[in-house]
C-alpha cells in the first residue's frame, strides 16, 4: 500500500484555516466511524494522527 506523507506547519496557519482543518478532521474522524460499524476496518495509525492533530489544532486555538 502506498503511504503519503504530508507536512504542515499549523503554527503558521490563520485561526480561520485552522478552525477549517479541524471541521474537515472531524468529518474525516465521522466517516471513519461509519465505515467501521460497516465493518470496514480502518488503519489505527491513521485515527491516531488523525486525533493528535486535532488535539494540536485545539492547543493552538486556545493559545
Amino acid at each position: 500500500m502506498n503511504k503519503m506523507n504530508l507536512e504542515l506547519d499549523m503554527e503558521k496557519l490563520s485561526k480561520e484555516e485552522l478552525m477549517a482543518l479541524k471541521n474537515d478532521l472531524e468529518n474525516n474522524l465521522d466517516e471513519y466511524t461509519k465505515l467501521d460499524k460497516k465493518g470496514i476496518e480502518i488503519d489505527p495509525e491513521l485515527l491516531f494522527k488523525t486525533q493528535s492533530c486535532l488535539l494540536m489544532i485545539d492547543e493552538l486555538l486556545s493559545a
